[in-house]
Formats: structure tokens, C-alpha cells, sequence
């Protein structure tokens, strides 16, 4: 049998045990359309069939019903902002090409370690502040998410991606929602009164996080930032 047709011939089954999974879980809707989506993600993650616009819309849509039946599936929402994340964007960029992770979860600590390697990477910084926008919008009260994001706007070198007023909005949420108590939101809380150039405000904050923090490595971080942040108000006196 030729080579491609036997190809075509087992995308053909594994789509159509795709449906028939429809018949066999009909009892729990919502975990149908999210087993439905997954098949579709998994091919598509293997290179089985495209990465295109017509497959990335009809795993939200299946993605989307499976949250009409059950707002509170955990799986599908996950799986849900990581492709509206721009995972389809990534894998035409062949930025996955010599890794063979498929776990959404893997994968977004995968590029969270890029960007931590590589902060001029544009391509997975762009992706983490659209996986970070989505997952703030389902989980408004995750302080995590809230100060991922802040960092990453604060910190982004490309004008697109740099934005210092959304990163004090969520970098306060964050110390809020974690009620002052965490040293490392403190510490990008600062940055981002410090990249709206509030220094003085940076300096206070971060004078905070390091009489917080317990940790040695943390504190050897935060009071570099803090004399980059004494620093620079220094510039901006002589200057004035």
C-alpha cells in the first residue's frame, strides 16, 4: 500500500473515533466535546494533520461546548487558553520541532524556561502574555497569573509586548490578592512602579520584599534591583 495513503488512511480512523467517542460518553457531554478537542489537539501536536486555522477553530468550538455543558471543566478550559494562546502560531514556527512534549502543562513550563534563557525571545514571550491574558480572565482571583503577567509586560523589551501601565494594574492585583505577604509579587510590584517611573515608590516596595523575604538568593536579587532603582532616581536628580 502506498505510504501516504496508509497515512491518510489512519488520520481517517483516529478522526473517526473522534465521533465515536461522541455515542460512547454520551452521558457526560461535556467530557465528550473536551475528548473530541484533545484528539484533534493530539494530531495536530504530532504533525498528523495541519496546524491551520479551520483545525484550531474547531478545537475551541469542541472546547467551547464542552464549557456550555460544564463551565467547571477544569481540562477543557486549560486545554482552551493555551490554544487561544497561540499554541498553532508556535508549532508553524517550528519552534517545537526537536522536542517531542505534547502535555499542555510540560509545554508551557517549556517556554517558560525559553523566555528565562532567552528574554529577547519575542515569539514565546508574546505567547506566555496571551496564555497569562486568557487564564486571568477564567481565574480573576489566581495571584500567580496576575504577577506572570505583570512581569512579563514589565520586563518585554519589544515595544509591542512592553506595556507599564498593565503591568501595575495586574502586578497589584496580585500583592493584593496574596495580601502583602509575598516577597517575589513585592519584587514585581516594584519593577513596575519602576518601568512607570515612579522610583520613589519602587524604592519602597522593594525596601518591603527584602525585609519580607526569607530567602538568601532572594534577597541578593531584590537589593541588586533595589540599587539599579536608588540609581537611577540618583540620574534623575542630577539631571533635573
Amino acid at each position: 500500500m502506498n505510504i501516504n495513503l496508509f497515512k491518510k488512511l489512519l488520520i481517517g480512523i483516529s478522526i473517526l473515533s473522534i465521533f465515536y467517542s461522541i455515542t460512547n460518553c454520551g452521558r457526560n457531554k461535556s467530557a465528550s466535546y473536551y475528548y473530541i478537542a484533545l484528539q484533534y489537539y493530539l494530531l495536530v501536536s504530532q504533525r498528523k494533520i495541519p496546524a491551520d486555522k479551520e483545525n484550531e477553530k474547531k478545537i475551541i468550538s469542541y472546547l467551547s461546548k464542552s464549557l456550555e455543558e460544564n463551565k467547571d471543566n477544569l481540562e477543557a478550559i486549560k486545554l482552551k487558553i493555551f490554544v487561544q494562546a497561540g499554541y498553532f502560531d508556535i508549532i508553524n514556527k517550528n519552534i517545537l520541532n526537536n522536542i517531542s512534549l505534547i502535555d499542555p502543562e510540560r509545554i508551557l513550563q517549556y517556554f517558560i524556561e525559553l523566555v528565562e534563557g532567552d528574554p529577547n525571545n519575542i515569539s514565546m514571550r508574546k505567547f506566555l502574555i496571551n496564555y497569562f491574558e486568557n487564564a486571568t480572565n477564567y481565574y480573576p482571583n489566581n495571584y500567580m497569573f496576575h504577577n506572570s503577567l505583570a512581569w512579563y509586560y514589565a520586563t518585554s523589551k519589544n515595544k509591542d509586548l512592553h506595556n507599564p501601565q498593565l503591568a501595575l494594574k495586574h502586578a497589584k492585583i496580585a500583592v493584593e490578592l496574596s495580601k502583602w505577604k509575598n516577597d517575589v509579587y513585592l519584587d514585581t510590584l516594584a519593577e513596575a512602579y519602576f518601568v512607570n517611573n515612579n522610583l520613589q515608590k519602587a524604592i519602597e516596595i522593594e525596601t518591603q520584599a527584602i525585609a519580607l523575604s526569607k530567602s538568601i538568593y532572594n534577597k541578593q536579587l531584590f537589593n541588586s534591583n533595589l540599587k539599579r532603582y536608588k540609581a537611577a532616581l540618583e540620574n534623575q536628580k542630577s539631571v533635573k
